[in-house]
């Protein structure tokens, strides 16, 4: 397996399906465990989605494989329990629909516009918000050109009829700012008969209602999720969704840098208060990593920090690696623990990342954050057996390793099927959080990524959009 192996890979099948050779079952899951592997912030992968459409399409499971895909670009947008990405999500979701517009010109419809409406079903299960719905016509119109694309108007005819509801007049398009307005005033007067009127006299009252309405159901929410932690102790809290700011913990961390550098102001009683409100998992088996070598930039190493101090928790102490590696003890509050891997950090940053001596230096389970395009491909020390079997080789027998990737252009060279790696990606804190625990249900190691992404996708969270796929493709 190569280096670059979804790239590679991607033109290996492309070719395959050129000359009428289906590509293996096994094969399709690999691409759509390394599609979610890659799926950070900026990435670009719509053609790559779309390839893998192709290939999934001529498969004898070609609507197991279409349903978890599917399935998948919810798990990318739930800002709850998911990556919390929208753009990335609408590029997928859009690929999708592009793939399927002409074979499948109804699935295609119906597949979009249920995903929409459940990501702007804010009431229960909360996946994403009503600017979704406006969002996705911007975004549709720039890959168009169409601003009467079908899409784009049974969207804007989707949020004109559930008017009444004061969360919809918010997110409606205005006239100098979205590039759909001129549509959405020509459904409104087909709808209602009259000209829109102004939306501010429409939103502001509505508004205010809302966010009191939100501050009181979030407050009733806590107080149940406190009384069910209180009557069964040894369930996990499941009863609330974390506040989507708290998702990313490197914004917190980004916050202080930024206070130390430029404002000089104290907030270290902000950030502290802010930080206990970030949830934390009983996932404590891991010891943090932090690449800290010329790869990885300010905001991949925020969120490095960010989320190691959510996760570690092996004798409280986090190891930073560049040139050299350096085993950061952590004491005190959020702030000075902050304040303190910054200093580490600042002083180790270096052109290389020596991540093998680290990792030699301990056992158990290591998180690995990284980008994963310099350092570990020296491990391959000169011969062409993959880069897992070695660090399995080489180092503790015991240990297992989860991969984070962090960088929107990188790949790794471990296949989905090891079961000691785990490979994920993105910026969000819920990415280790098993759809077991989701359930309630301890989960005391590390399965192999495949088994992770089907994990996720049967739990209850994403198990109505893989059968929904799976009921339009019967």
């Amino acid at each position: 397996m190569e280096y670059s192996w979804a790239i590679s890979s991607f033109e290996e099948w492309n070719q395959k399906l050129f000359e009428k050779k289906h590509p293996r079952l096994k094969a399709i899951r690999e691409m759509l465990v390394q599609l979610l592997f890659m799926s950070v912030r900026g990435a670009e992968l719509s053609e790559k989605w779309k390839l893998w459409i192709q290939c999934a399409m001529n498969t004898y499971s070609m609507k197991h494989m279409i349903s978890y895909g599917y399935a998948s670009i919810a798990w990318i947008r739930d800002v709850s329990y998911g990556k919390g990405e929208r753009l990335l999500a609408y590029a997928q979701l859009w690929a999708f629909y592009e793939a399927l517009e002409y074979t499948h010109p109804l699935q295609a419809m119906q597949l979009i516009k249920y995903m929409v409406v459940r990501w702007t079903n804010e009431i229960t299960n909360r996946y994403g918000s009503w600017r979704d719905a406006r969002d996705m016509c911007a975004f549709i119109y720039e890959r168009t050109q169409n601003r009467r694309h079908p899409v784009i108007i049974e969207f804007l005819q989707y949020m004109i009829r559930v008017m009444p509801s004061n969360k919809t007049t918010k997110w409606f398009p205005r006239e100098h700012t979205s590039p759909v307005y001129d549509t959405f005033v020509e459904e409104w007067y087909r709808h209602h008969g009259n000209m829109i009127p102004d939306i501010r006299t429409l939103t502001k009252p509505k508004q205010t209602h809302y966010r009191r309405c939100v501050r009181k159901e979030i407050q009733q929410l806590r107080e149940k999720n406190a009384q069910y932690i209180k009557e069964q102790p040894n369930t996990c809290e499941l009863q609330i969704a974390v506040p989507s700011w708290s998702i990313y913990p490197g914004m917190l961390v980004k916050k202080v840098r930024h206070s130390i550098l430029y404002s000089k102001r104290m907030i270290d009683k902000e950030i502290n208060e802010q930080w206990n409100e970030i949830k934390k998992y009983k996932i404590n088996q891991y010891r943090a990593y932090i690449d800290v070598s010329e790869h990885m930039s300010e905001e991949q190493i925020d969120h490095s920090i960010g989320l190691a101090l959510v996760y570690t928790n092996h004798e409280n102490s986090i190891v930073v690696v560049g040139d050299v590696h350096e085993t950061v003890c952590l004491n005190g509050t959020p702030y000075e623990k902050i304040v303190h891997l910054l200093s580490v950090v600042r002083r180790l940053r270096g052109r290389q990342c020596n991540m093998y001596h680290a990792i030699r230096a301990y056992s158990g389970t290591s998180i690995l954050f990284s980008t994963f395009q310099y350092p570990l491909d020296e491990l391959k020390l000169r011969t062409s057996q993959p880069v897992y079997d070695q660090l399995v080789t080489l180092t503790n027998p015991d240990q297992k390793f989860v991969f984070w990737n962090l960088s929107k252009n990188s790949s790794f060279p471990v296949n989905s099927g090891c079961a000691k790696c785990l490979m994920v990606s993105a910026f969000s804190l819920h990415e280790l959080q098993m759809p077991s625990i989701v359930m309630g249900v301890e989960l005391t190691q590390v399965c192999m990524s495949y088994s992770h992404v089907l994990m996720r996708l049967h739990s209850y969270r994403y198990l109505g959009f893989v059968n929904f796929a799976n009921s339009l493709f019967s």
